[in-house]
C-alpha cells in the first residue's frame, strides 16, 4: 500500500534555507513575509519549485548588482 505525504516547502536564497512559517499561503506571500528580514526579496524572482527528496524547493533569484562604469 502506498503512503501518501505531502512535500514541505523550502525557499532557498543562495546558500540560506528559509523555512515555510504558513503553508497555507501562497510561495508569493512568504516571500513577502521574509522580505521584512531580508529587503533584497523584495526584487527576487521565484523560481519554479524543485522536489527533491520529500521538500519542494523554491529557490529565489537575485538581480544581477548594478555598478555604475
Amino acid at each position: 500500500m502506498a503512503t501518501i505525504t505531502k512535500a514541505i516547502r523550502v525557499f532557498k536564497m543562495g546558500s540560506v534555507e528559509l523555512a515555510d512559517p504558513d503553508p497555507s499561503t501562497t510561495p508569493e506571500k512568504v516571500v513577502q513575509l521574509y522580505s521584512t528580514n531580508y529587503p533584497q526579496l523584495k526584487t527576487a524572482t521565484l523560481s519554479t519549485p524543485e522536489l527533491i527528496g520529500d521538500r519542494l524547493v523554491y529557490t529565489l533569484e537575485l538581480p544581477p548588482v548594478k555598478t555604475k562604469g
